[in-house]
């Protein structure tokens, strides 16, 4: 997923962990990355993540104090459920999210009813935990796996 290049006219856009292995990954490096971009945040930031990079920044997010202040954060495709411990590995997190939860009302989750990696029951799950979420869905994005998505740019040009 790439964002809008008309984004980067108006928005400071950064890619703190991108390039890691996501054949092979691990929570605690993608953290100690992650943690290098912060002195180069300031306060209204807005998180864009796709799928593990969402469930990294879940569990992050429910286990540490962010440095900056977040106004909006932007969720595609989470996994929540994993029985069998090899799908997240390292990033299986409290499903009770109870830290996280107090950015609900700053949360939107996009999923796909079609998605072909994470289940629906997933996004009924966060629903479930984190209520008052705002929710787009659709019914054939996949697991959004393609160069456009007009509708998170829109939102994101949408925050006040």
């Amino acid at each position: 997923m790439n964002l809008d290049e008309t984004l980067w006219e108006d928005y400071e856009i950064m890619f703190p962990i991108s390039g890691l292995n996501k054949m092979w990954s691990d929570y605690e490096e993608w953290k100690v990355l992650f943690e290098k971009s912060f002195p180069y945040l300031r306060d209204w930031v807005i998180i864009v993540a796709h799928s593990l990079w969402w469930t990294f920044i879940s569990k992050y997010l429910n286990e540490n104090i962010f440095p900056v202040k977040i106004v909006k954060v932007l969720l595609v495709s989470p996994a929540f459920k994993d029985d069998t411990k090899e799908l997240l590995w390292s990033f299986n997190f409290d499903k009770k999210l109870l830290k996280f939860k107090e950015l609900s009302d700053k949360i939107t989750l996009y999923y796909s009813l079609d998605d072909e990696i994470v289940s629906p029951w997933d996004f009924e799950n966060f629903r479930e935990v984190l209520w008052e979420i705002s929710i787009r869905e659709f019914n054939d994005r996949g697991h959004f796996l393609w160069e456009h998505f007009p509708e998170i740019i829109e939102d994101i040009k949408n925050i006040k």
